[in-house]
């Protein structure tokens, strides 16, 4: 269940003027312990769409760029002072997870001093102002922040995290936390504390944090009349909110093509038509980032469902004879084999066409069947 922590969230850019900054609330779901063992890397949020993500650079235990869960994160060792690895390897090793996220968690940007303020949002990894930001105002996001420390005699620190000393801490021990907050600005101050400093924690400490849009953009869904087909089939495609931009290369196609000049519509509905090229499975998808929305905000569409359609070509269905026999040339009477790909009833003498001789004798049943041929005197 969550509990509600509301931590203040201040915009840089009145802070650099000198002005009174202006708030945002976070609302703080309950820390989570490191995931262990397979799998662990399903901790990293992949919810709406990544705005930044950054982890400590530098750290005998694998520091750098790493991808975890499909998100990027970017090294840096700007984020404080000054850069740590554990002495106890938080990895694979140890841990038995995903050596990417593990080699994160054994890594941390330190400095500071007791409580210091950092800089989110601007894209660049480091705890000032560069640029004018990638954060909308009014616009929802998520925040994901981590703390590991798990050096010996040292694992009982704890991290807090949030506006001012003045707010309310949430707290992360070998842990992360997750938050949401609608920006006022384009970017965002994160203030740190040492929680525990009796356990001679002297500096804030960072492992990682990503930030995540959750306004999305448009969504499409595409629809057919029927999961098996014998021929061209009509596709809906069905946004979440009008979009203008839709092109007929935009779409990815498995086994099949677009039919030329069978695009239509606009806004929030449109159609095309597909041929197949052969016979099989046919998918049709609409990656993410082909259009924009039509409200002034140029909000450009998550990918679409994977739409997977079932091909049979008219009378590809039907049994293929064929027919062997073990002498050639034949001096008199001989027997010729016959093969079905699939099971058929009804076969007769009378359904042969034999030139310069007979067939009698017909035999067998299901995918089998055997005749005697002879030639004609």
């Amino acid at each position: 269940m969550k509990f509600l922590k509301y931590l203040k969230v201040a915009t840089v850019g009145l802070v650099a003027l000198g002005i009174s900054p202006a708030f945002s609330v976070i609302t703080w779901e309950e820390p989570v312990n490191i995931g262990t063992g397979t799998g662990n890397s399903a901790d990293v949020s992949t919810k709406g769409i990544l705005v930044e993500a950054f982890n400590a650079a530098l750290g005998s235990y694998g520091g750098g760029d790493k991808t975890v869960n499909g998100v990027n994160f970017v090294a840096t060792s700007l984020l404080l002072d000054s850069d740590s690895s554990s002495v106890v390897d938080f990895s694979s090793a140890t841990n038995g997870g995903d050596a990417a996220y593990d080699a994160i968690l054994s890594t941390a940007d330190f400095g500071g001093g007791d409580s210091t303020s950092i800089i989110l949002g601007d894209g660049d990894g480091d705890s000032s102002v560069n640029g004018a930001g990638l954060l909308e105002a009014g616009d929802l996001y998520e925040i994901q922040v981590w703390f590991v420390d798990d050096r010996s005699g040292l694992d009982t620190r704890t991290m807090g995290y949030a506006s001012s000393g003045a707010d309310a801490l949430v707290s992360l021990n070998d842990q992360y936390a997750i938050g949401t907050f609608t920006a006022t600005g384009t970017t965002q101050v994160l203030y740190l504390d040492t929680v525990s400093p009796s356990s001679g924690f002297g500096n804030t400490h960072l492992t990682a944090y990503q930030i995540r849009s959750l306004d999305q953009g448009p969504v499409p869904t595409l629809s057919t009349s029927s999961d098996s087909v014998s021929g061209p089939f009509p596709v809906i495609v069905n946004f979440s909110e009008p979009v203008t931009g839709l092109e007929v290369s935009d779409f990815a196609i498995g086994n099949g093509s677009i039919t030329p000049g069978s695009l239509a519509g606009g806004g929030e509905t449109w159609s095309i038509e597909i041929t197949p090229s052969g016979n099989g499975e046919v998918t049709v998808d609409l990656p993410a980032g082909t259009v924009v929305d039509l409200d002034g905000d140029d909000e450009v569409n998550l990918a679409s469902n994977l739409l997977s359609v079932s091909y049979l070509a008219p009378g590809s269905d039907r049994p293929v004879a064929v027919l062997s026999t073990a002498v050639n040339p034949a001096p008199g009477p001989f027997s010729v084999e016959l093969v079905f790909t699939e099971a058929v009833t009804g076969l007769e003498e009378n359904d042969f066409q034999v030139s310069g001789g007979s067939v009698s004798g017909l035999t067998g049943a299901g995918t089998s069947y055997r005749v005697l041929a002879d030639f004609t005197p």
